[in-house]
């Protein structure tokens, strides 16, 4: 039968379908989760499935550096896609003379240093309280080496460029991407929740700032908490974004540091290898890539889907 009810008194599949999507349609109404915002997992009323679940779970915080290895700053609203998210890492010290991308666990004062860009000029501010900021005008490409992959980066003169070098006492510039992406190792949405944060916290003995992990999204899952373990592999709704998460984040040692205290002050690092190591890297957060392109607010739902 096409649909409607068959002789057992069993909606058909078209009637099965009609049934299954007004039930969803009214658990959005309910809970003012139009646009698929939050409500990712409703029971099936026929077939006792999960279709999705509804989630408590929000957007916490969202961290964004425009240069590689500086101080993550807040956003309450970031671009995401495919490609990462727009213009987060965007820019990096590199070695002059065509030389590779500066690594932050050897230039730590690179986290004291809070970057901003408005689209035309970057300003680099310094612990000093000095600020320094020049247009964003390019000049000679190369490829790069960023960890033995080859970026093609362009120069960006000037002088926040000459300042930043001159606070690291090394021979760099600021360079850009030349296509879209960031300086990002791995996959280029990363994901911190809160309770991984708390029970990091209980067994520090004491408060951890999540700004030393450096990633993009924090989410609030106190009231229901979802174990990292069973992430790799899944898809999570996040704003308007639909995120397969890909990996574990391995940790180095940038997580001891803060940016409010570049010369490190807590061993992050070992009491994380106590209890999340995982296939001989230790781990703390989760990484993926956007199915899409959308806008993540701050507040908005995040979900299993």
């Amino acid at each position: 039968m096409g649909g409607g009810v068959d002789a057992g008194g069993h909606a058909g599949d078209d009637g099965d379908a009609l049934l299954r999507e007004g039930a969803a349609e009214v658990v959005r109404d309910a809970f003012g989760l139009r646009g698929g915002v939050a409500a990712l997992r409703v029971r099936d009323s026929l077939t006792g499935d999960f279709r999705g679940r509804m989630t408590t779970m929000r957007v916490k915080s969202l961290g964004f550096a425009e240069v590689k290895g500086t101080a993550i700053l807040p956003r309450e609203r970031i671009r995401v896609g495919p490609s990462g998210v727009a213009g987060d890492r965007r820019f990096a010290a590199v070695e002059a003379g065509g030389g590779a991308v500066l690594r932050t666990v050897r230039n730590p004062a690179l986290l004291a240093v809070r970057a901003r860009c408005d689209g035309s000029a970057l300003e680099l501010g310094f612990p000093d309280s000095s600020r320094v900021t020049q247009l964003l005008e390019v000049g000679r490409r190369w490829d790069a080496d960023y960890w033995g992959r080859r970026l093609e980066v362009e120069e960006l003169p000037g002088p926040a460029s000459r300042a930043l070098a001159g606070y690291l006492g090394q021979d760099c510039v600021l360079a850009g991407l030349v296509r879209p992406g960031g300086f990002v190792f791995g996959a280029p949405v990363s994901l911190w929740f809160a309770s991984s944060l708390a029970e990091l916290e209980r067994r520090m003995g004491g408060p951890v700032d999540p700004r030393r992990f450096r990633l993009t999204v924090g989410v609030d899952d106190l009231t229901e908490p979802v174990d990292e373990e069973t992430l790799v592999g899944s898809r999570l709704r996040i704003g308007e974004v639909d995120v397969l998460v890909e990996e574990w984040i391995g940790r180095c040692p940038v997580v001891n540091l803060h940016s409010e205290h570049p010369g490190g002050e807590a061993d992050v690092l070992a009491v994380l290898a106590d209890y999340r190591t995982r296939e001989g890297k230790v781990c703390w957060g989760v990484a993926g890539r956007a199915l899409n392109e959308g806008v993540v607010t701050v507040g908005d739902g995040v979900a299993l889907i």
